[in-house]
């Protein structure tokens, strides 16, 4: 069967370093994919210049009885695309009844098979972003598991 588990670490300060661990069902095989989303909030200044994706955060996950890193990621600001839902207009030629449509691309998680002999897995987070208002904000962890 197919589950998926959401661990939240909660990031309170600058620069702040987290190291957690999240409990598995005892009866889990596999970790099939990985999704992590962390969006703090933050106000734009005037001479704020944000050309690339700005980077929110390094993240490590690893199993804890090989100790090695099965997944690691440098958690970026998400531009405000994914999964937009606009009213719209109703063109000539409509499929549909021309009220709503979605722009952008769809958010997929990171596909990966972890083979799993124990129900622990640790993880470390280091917070890099510097520019946002209020310092308290979620890091999220989305597993996909295959449990017995």
């Amino acid at each position: 069967m197919l589950k998926q588990i959401v661990h939240i670490v909660k990031v309170t300060m600058r620069g702040q370093k987290s190291q957690f661990q999240i409990k598995l069902p005892l009866n889990t095989t596999k970790i099939l994919d990985v999704k992590v989303t962390a969006n703090p909030s933050f106000k734009k200044q005037d001479g704020d210049t944000f050309l690339f994706p700005t980077e929110v955060g390094w993240i490590w996950l690893r199993l804890s009885e090989l100790r090695d890193v099965f997944y690691c990621e440098s958690l970026k600001l998400k531009t405000q695309n994914h999964n937009q839902t606009i009213l719209n207009h109703k063109p000539i030629n409509d499929f549909g009844n021309g009220n709503f449509w979605v722009q952008g691309k769809q958010e997929t998680p990171f596909d990966i098979t972890a083979d799993l002999h124990t129900n622990l897995l640790e993880g470390y987070y280091i917070d890099r972003f510097r520019k946002r208002v209020d310092n308290n904000y979620e890091v999220r962890i989305y597993l996909t598991i295959k449990t017995e």
